[in-house]
């Protein structure tokens, strides 16, 4: 029998990680708010099981869940008012708690995802970095989001000061949507972005590779760490380091 992680926002399962073990359950699912991403950590160990609270196995420095039962998730949502407009929505340190919460919640999603635990953004980096994100809402809710930080560095003997493509990541059901592209062209057009040079931090999954490339207008300026370079943008082929697992 094989494990299995599921996140499921509102009535909507917004991802499946297959071969997921955790906690030392079989089957794991995020049961989560689609206004404000307060959630529910629930586990059983067969399909005939009934969903339980993972009282024992939730680790508390990382999650923070608000409710016990599927049901009193239910019953907040029926209560919660979205915090973000449908559409494009801009975060950053002047946004409210529960948006930087979205963005911290979407960001450990897209690296769980990818087999890190430690997310790109937290709700914390906002007042520690110069972070601003953009997250995407549909019919569902928040499904889709970029987000930059702002950096210095040389490139061609010039001193820049530019916003460098940290994270992006949109939920497995609701891509080729073209939601990632608008927001970063959003992106790129409030933070005045030189395309030519597209400052990324790496590495990327393959989706965005092939997006940044589709962005990108000339060469990209690649961030690894504390190491930095100019690549041209097909040359991005070989800096696809990581494989989404699912």
């Amino acid at each position: 029998m094989k494990n299995e992680l599921i996140v499921q926002l509102g009535e909507h399962i917004v991802m499946t990680i297959p071969d997921f073990f955790y906690n030392g359950r079989r089957y794991e699912k995020y049961f989560i708010c689609p206004h404000c991403f307060k959630s529910t950590h629930l586990g059983r160990n067969s399909e005939n099981e009934e969903w339980a609270f993972e009282r024992d196995y939730t680790n508390p420095p990382d999650h923070s869940y608000e409710y016990e039962t599927e049901q009193e998730v239910r019953n907040h949502i029926e209560n919660c008012k979205p915090v973000l407009c449908a559409g494009i929505n801009r975060v950053d340190a002047s946004s409210n708690e529960v948006a930087h919460y979205i963005v911290d919640r979407l960001s450990r999603w897209a690296n769980k995802a990818n087999g890190f635990d430690l997310p790109a953004i937290t709700k914390d980096h906002f007042f520690e970095q110069d972070i601003v994100s953009y997250v995407f809402v549909n019919e569902v809710g928040p499904v889709s989001y970029v987000a930059f930080m702002l950096k210095d560095f040389t490139i061609e003997d010039r001193t820049v000061s530019s916003y460098v493509l940290w994270d992006l990541y949109t939920f497995p059901p609701f891509r080729n949507n073209g939601y990632a592209t608008k927001l970063l062209n959003k992106a790129i057009n409030d933070l005045k972005i030189d395309t030519s040079h597209f400052p990324v931090s790496f590495p990327l999954t393959n989706k965005s590779a092939n997006l940044v490339k589709k962005i990108s207008t000339g060469k990209v300026f690649a961030f690894r760490g504390r190491n930095s370079n100019l690549i041209d943008k097909n040359d991005i082929t070989f800096e696809r380091q990581i494989k989404e697992h699912y």
